[in-house]
């Protein structure tokens, strides 16, 4: 992940009674409404079991120590569901997370393994480049269509670009050291659905190889 600034991880299709409870928790919520895009706080324990589903719980933490090491605190940020009702989304350019030394963990919500939840386009090794750096010289974009049997895990640095078809949906959380707005300006440039709220956390001790 140090090169590209991001990785996937394969894992099983979660089985439809987990997504309808993820989408229940979405309905539930007070969310925010952006034209054609929806997104609010989804249940935690609902979206966490999404997130992990499919793979070994030490896979997905791994993947987190390998970026914001073992701190005594961390702070998550989510888990927000993204929908797009009727009309595909396109969400723009924005920075990963918001925070550049963060970590954002995506995964679509559908239980249809060949289902097209989203169209993300990164734009690899743009963490090594600052704001003002990557404006003036861009760089080479990777474009792909997210699976649920898929998990994206993505530098806050690394810039990316999020579409979503109509009724496309995904889950999103973030983790890192610090608080989002500490970070500036990873923190302005990070997606609206990123700002919602932040949690101090306890890090868990082994979490690296808890099964």
């Amino acid at each position: 992940m140090e090169v590209l600034g991001y990785s996937k991880l394969q894992a099983d299709s979660p089985p439809e009674a987990m997504v309808k409870e993820v989408e229940r928790s979405l309905r539930s919520e007070q969310n925010q409404v952006d034209g054609h895009l929806v997104y609010g706080g989804g249940d935690h324990d609902a979206c966490e079991s999404l997130l992990k589903f499919g793979i070994q719980e030490s896979d997905l933490y791994r993947m987190i120590e390998e970026v914001i090491g073992e701190p005594a605190f961390f702070v998550h940020q989510g888990p927000i569901i993204i929908h797009s009702s009727d009309h595909p989304t396109d969400l723009g350019i924005g920075a990963a997370h918001p925070s550049r030394h963060g970590i954002s963990v995506f995964r679509a919500l559908s239980s249809n393994p060949e289902d097209i939840s989203a169209t993300l386009k990164l734009y690899p090794t743009s963490h090594h480049l600052s704001s003002t750096e990557f404006a003036r010289l861009g760089g080479a974009m990777k474009s792909f269509d997210l699976r649920s049997k898929e998990i994206l895990f993505v530098r806050g640095a690394v810039k990316m670009e999020i579409s979503l078809p109509a009724g496309g949906s995904l889950v999103w959380k973030g983790f890192s050291e610090d608080p989002w707005g500490s970070d500036l300006p990873s923190s302005s440039e990070a997606f609206a659905f990123m700002r919602i709220y932040s949690k101090p956390t306890p890090w868990r001790a082994g979490s690296a190889s808890a099964g």
